[in-house]
Order: structure tokens, then sequence, then C-alpha cells
């Protein structure tokens, strides 16, 4: 999907994740728990460096701004979305292989969302003045 100069920044960094996403798809029957251990740190180094400082930047920046053009049900959605794959996250150390699994394919749906609903209602819904502070938000991180 083509996105605005605006959300460019903010969608490049889904690629990354969807890369994560499908590796961790792959662990649902993973027996070795030496490269169960090393996905995990993954997991961690990623979700700490980059997916959650993404997660803020949307709820600081995005999801507001939809709030203010009445997208209250995905920007909720959203919210609900990035608590969703927190609260997975915070248990990844104890997580079996099933759950990475499950990690990375809500990931995936949560990417396929952003990517397919609600960047496209901030295309056309967002005022500039909106989408410029969202873009100076994603230059600067936050």
């Amino acid at each position: 999907m083509k996105r605005i100069p605006a959300l460019q920044n903010l969608s490049r960094e889904h690629q990354p994740a969807l890369v994560l996403a499908a590796h961790a798809k792959r662990f649902t029957m993973m027996s070795d728990p030496a490269l169960l251990f090393q996905f995990k740190q993954k997991v961690i180094d990623q979700f700490q460096g980059s997916i959650e400082p993404h997660f803020q930047l949307e709820e600081k920046y995005l999801l507001p701004a939809l709030e203010q053009v009445g997208e209250l049900a995905v920007a909720k959605q959203t919210r609900e979305e990035h608590e969703n794959l927190r609260n997975i996250y915070a248990g990844i150390w104890q997580a079996e292989a099933s759950v990475i699994a499950e990690f990375g394919k809500l990931l995936a749906q949560h990417i396929r969302f952003e990517e397919s609903v609600v960047f496209e209602i901030a295309q056309s819904r967002l005022k500039a003045t909106q989408l410029d502070i969202i873009r100076r938000a994603s230059v600067d991180k936050g």
C-alpha cells in the first residue's frame, strides 16, 4: 500500500516486526531449549528497541489524532492490541513455544490491521497539521 510521507516511517517500522512475527509463528513445536532461549532474547531486544517505542509513538500522536476525527473504535482496538502484545511480552521468559507462536500470530495480525485499516483511515481523515506532527515525531522518535 502506498503511504503518504507522514506515515512512511511508521509503516517501515512494521517490516522487521513482521519478520520477527513470521519466525515466532514457527515456534509452535519447538523443542530445542537453546534455540527457544535465543529467540526469546531476540523478542525482548526487538520489543524494547523498536516495537514498544513504536506503540508509544502511535499512542501519543496517531491514536489521539484519530480520536479527534471520530475514529474511536479504531483507536480503541489499536490500544487493546498493543496491550495484548505487551501482556504476552511481559511473560516471555516463562513462555512455552506455543505462546511464542501465538505472539507471532497476534503481532502479524496487528500489523496487518494497522496497515490496512489504521493507516488508511489516517491518510484519508487526518488534517495536514496532524499528519505533520506524526511525521516529525516518527523522525525524531517521540
